[in-house]
């Protein structure tokens, strides 16, 4: 029960932090878009994709250093905590010179040559490049620090750091609005300088905070075995993640230009927003279900991804179901001048919200207990198939760029049903009792909140009219709410809830 309650007080603080964020990306992609337009705006997200290509590594180390770090602290010793993080650093370093070097090579060749970019604005999208590699280092350099905060359960700090991103990203489009300069590479100089700042105070806080954290570069042969040796497995998932989503980007770019890379650039930007729902509360029981595993304790951990599964669910779901029956008033209020391809985009990205967040900590399950190998394959042949449908139906077939995104639900849904197999298998439950407690439980609600929210709809849709989309949107919420609370929740679930509210 200690263990729930710090679960909850770390997903309070995560949601602090992401209410924040929520409100900030919301204006400053508005006036980010209206500042640089479509065009430019596109250029900058497919560029941006670019460089994203190169993070399946550190995606992949990401993963590796917090399931390390959370089984050190559930098991390890002070020193290994210390070679640990040592290790993990003199990797990233390791990392960082590779990017460098395929960077400034390959990745500049691509941009000069593959994408469909106006010749006057070639400039200005080297700029983008240059400084979204900069970012983009600053980032790997980050991930070591990110994980000991997640691995120690330091939500708070999370909170605190999202107001002064908060306050810098203001900054940048205030300073983006004013300055006479070319504005799509200043834009791209201001995000950089943010992720720089954020990366020292995510250091010194780290420094101050946790004793393993001491610089230096450290070789200990079974470390790095130990280390890498799992990250192998993972680096092909992550890799068939980059394809799924910058791979699909670039493509969209190469058959349809930078409009289809603004649109997508947005829909994600909302995917992003209502993943996060699921995303901080995972965080927050990630630490939790490792450390179980690592103490042997496998009843608590299973019934801890269970309802921590349910209900990373229904923190989508209950976002996820006022947003998309209201999603092209909601886009015409927040954007005003809507690029096209953005309203069906967006409402493809939702259905594959929902069916990426069934999956809920299953994968952090997983991940927990180190036998990822089969796991990844299979995660990654599905991914890298999924993405080869997609470029041949484009390549030789005359298809809408909704096709991209239709492939994508098909991606998720095979993932999700791949995550439970696994799971099962590993961790000794039925599969049937899986299915049972967790997808038609999720499946039934969704259904059945879905029938009522929908002659909402039809009754309170009207263009550009901010009272009627929030009288809906708050319908449609208290509706969901209410759903999960009868249907979703169990009896032992729904008590703990009450007793919560009464203390």
């Amino acid at each position: 029960m200690t263990n729930h309650k710090l679960v909850l007080k770390n997903t309070i603080f995560l949601y602090i932090r992401l209410i924040i964020t929520v409100l900030v990306t919301l204006y400053t992609t508005r006036v980010v878009l209206n500042v640089l337009g479509v065009t430019d705006f596109g250029i900058y997200n497919v560029i941006g994709g670019v460089v994203a290509m190169l993070t399946f590594l550190t995606s992949t180390m990401s993963n590796a250093s917090t399931r390390f770090f959370s089984f050190e602290l559930g098991k390890g010793t002070a020193k290994s905590r210390l070679d640990t993080f040592k290790t993990t650093l003199t990797i990233y370093l390791l990392i960082v010179l590779g990017i460098i070097i395929v960077g400034e090579t390959l990745g500049l060749w691509f941009i000069k040559n593959k994408l469909n970019l106006a010749t006057d604005r070639y400039v200005a999208a080297h700029y983008v490049y240059q400084f979204s590699l900069l970012s983009l280092i600053l980032n790997i350099i980050r991930i070591p620090f990110n994980a000991l905060i997640i691995a120690h359960e330091r939500m708070n700090f999370y909170a605190y750091i999202s107001i002064v991103e908060s306050v810098l990203k203001l900054g940048i489009v205030y300073l983006l609005i004013i300055s006479p300069w070319d504005k799509l590479a200043f834009y791209s100089i201001l995000v950089a300088s943010v992720v720089g700042i954020i990366t020292f105070i995510y250091y010194i806080y780290s420094a101050r905070h946790f004793h393993e954290c001491k610089i230096g570069i450290i070789y200990s042969p079974s470390k790095f075995k130990e280390i890498l040796s799992f990250s192998s497995w993972n680096l092909f998932s992550n890799f068939g993640d980059v394809m799924m989503d910058q791979g699909l980007n670039i493509i969209l770019n190469i058959f349809f230009g930078p409009v289809a890379n603004a649109a997508r650039g947005i829909a994600y930007n909302v995917k992003g927003v209502m993943m996060s729902f699921a995303g901080n509360f995972q965080s927050a029981a990630s630490p939790q279900i490792t450390k179980h595993y690592a103490t042997s304790e496998y009843k608590d951990m299973h019934s801890l991804v269970v309802q921590s599964s349910r209900l990373s669910y229904y923190l989508i779901l209950v976002m996820v179901i006022p947003a998309f029956f209201c999603m092209k008033q909601l886009l015409q209020i927040w954007l005003v001048d809507v690029p096209e391809y953005t309203y069906s985009f967006t409402l493809l990205l939702l259905i594959e919200v929902l069916i990426l967040g069934m999956g809920g900590t299953l994968n952090i399950a997983i991940q927990a207990t180190g036998k990822v190998k089969k796991f990844v394959i299979s995660l990654s042949c599905i991914k890298i198939i999924m993405f080869s449908i997609v470029y041949i139906g484009f390549r030789f077939g005359n298809l809408s760029p909704q096709y991209a995104f239709f492939i994508g639900i098909l991606n998720s849904f095979f993932c999700m049903i791949c995550k439970f197999i696994f799971y099962s298998k590993i961790i000794n439950i039925s599969l049937l009792r899986m299915t049972r407690n967790i997808i038609l439980r999720e499946i039934f609600v969704t259904l059945f909140c879905s029938i009522f929210i929908l002659p909402f709809s039809i009754i309170f849709y009207e263009p550009n009219n901010l009272i009627n989309a929030l009288i809906f949107s708050s319908a449609s919420f208290i509706i969901t709410v209410i759903s999960v609370l009868l249907i979703g929740l169990n009896v032992t679930e729904r008590n703990k809830l009450k007793s919560f509210i009464k203390r």
